[in-house]
């Protein structure tokens, strides 16, 4: 079967929707066909189906497109404005969700779809769903119980006589980080590449991991270069094929290494190996996530992203929420590596992304992805083998 990467740099290989009125939502992609290549003005067939509930969940609307990519492989699309094949876009209940969004493509312009996507909408709905607020004709129910005494009629001067005393109060909150740091050992020691450099490590739980990212570096190329199947390396910002020129970077010395997935799988020093999608979990639940979050989609959990983060604003922006890096990981944001003719450094300083070795398909492994924004986790299994992501290592 011949196969189609769709893939959007500014939301990581996600179709970018924007909420219009009425019913309507912009959708922009980029086309590549199996050998990398942009699909260039063409013709191409789209199937769009809104599925509610799951990512296997029935669609409520479904509809075509026959849009023509521009020059760069870009095609752009209003979803509520193509030939509708069933249900009401405007009929949908945005406040029943989740709702997720199946893309199916015809690369020849026609309605024989050999590929498929699918992904999440997080804040389309909600933007959709709000403009029907003013048409809530609910009652208020007040349910705050109504005292007919006052218990402080019973108190007394004596009662009262140190009132201003000062008393020791956290939240529970603040004792869940404090316990973190408590169980998670830093300082523990280091451990060297195949480079001779030296990370720090932390014992998190019952795992081992790396405490920087891995900056081995046995060659280094341009974001143009890439493979599927052979190791690449790349350094944030850098163009070119010196190792010594890429090293003495502030970038390499600080973010580390961009690995494409081959070479993410064989750059872990003797003793130390690619963490799995299940090694990731562990490490998420011991920070704090349910089993049912773990192994949910997307953002998951509430801090755990924070006590991942290295705190403050000296690597990551100055609305670096939530980060505590009470887990001693202290991750920092990297970026990622698009390759190809249109490669480039992509969320350098805002995002730090991370391969597993659990494989998805067969150019596709899961991933872990850490924001600025906000202080969850988040999780995917759409991680192209050809991308250049940071690495930390955990030990066997």
């Amino acid at each position: 079967m011949k196969k189609l990467h769709i893939l959007i740099a500014s939301a990581i290989f996600t179709a970018s929707l924007f909420a219009q009125s009425p019913e309507k939502m912009s959708y922009q992609a980029i086309v590549k066909d199996a050998s990398d290549n942009l699909v260039r003005n063409q013709s191409i067939g789209i199937q769009i189906n809104i599925l509610q509930g799951s990512l296997s969940g029935t669609a409520v609307y479904v509809e075509r497109h026959f849009p023509t990519t521009n020059s760069n492989g870009l095609v752009t699309m209003e979803i509520g404005n193509g030939t509708r094949v069933s249900g009401d876009i405007s009929a949908i209940d945005w406040a029943n969700g989740p709702y997720f969004i199946k893309t199916e493509t015809d690369l020849n312009g026609g309605a024989n779809y050999t590929i498929t996507g699918t992904s999440q909408l997080l804040s389309v709905p909600y933007a959709l769903h709000a403009k029907t607020a003013e048409s809530i004709t609910d009652t208020i129910s007040e349910t705050d119980p109504v005292f007919g005494a006052s218990v402080a009629s019973a108190i007394t001067a004596t009662d009262t006589a140190y009132w201003s005393n000062k008393l020791d109060t956290v939240t529970k909150a603040y004792v869940d980080a404090r316990i973190i740091e408590l169980l998670c050992q830093q300082g523990i020691g280091t451990v060297s590449d195949y480079d001779g450099n030296e990370y720090e490590i932390v014992k998190i739980g019952n795992q081992v991991w790396m405490a920087e990212n891995l900056a081995y570096l046995p060659s280094v190329s341009p974001p143009s270069n890439g493979s599927y199947t052979v190791p690449y390396y790349y350094v944030s910002g850098y163009e070119g094929t010196s190792i010594n020129e890429a090293k003495s970077t502030d970038n390499y010395q600080t973010y580390g290494v961009l690995y494409n997935w081959p070479a993410a799988n064989e750059a872990c020093p003797t003793g130390w190996h690619l963490p799995s999608d299940d090694e990731w979990k562990e490490l998420e639940m011991f920070l704090g996530m349910s089993q049912a979050e773990a192994d949910g989609y997307l953002e998951r959990g509430t801090d755990e992203g924070g006590k991942l983060k290295e705190a403050g604003s000296t690597h990551w922006p100055s609305t670096n929420i939530g980060a505590t890096n009470s887990s001693g990981f202290t991750a920092l944001p990297g970026g990622w590596c698009l390759t190809g003719t249109e490669g480039g450094f992509h969320l350098f300083g805002a995002y730090a992304l991370f391969w597993t070795s659990t494989q998805h398909n067969i150019d596709s492994y899961w991933y872990r992805r850490l924001g600025w924004e906000n202080s969850k986790v988040f999780r995917a299994n759409n991680g192209i083998t050809d991308n250049g992501f940071s690495i930390r290592c955990v030990k066997d």
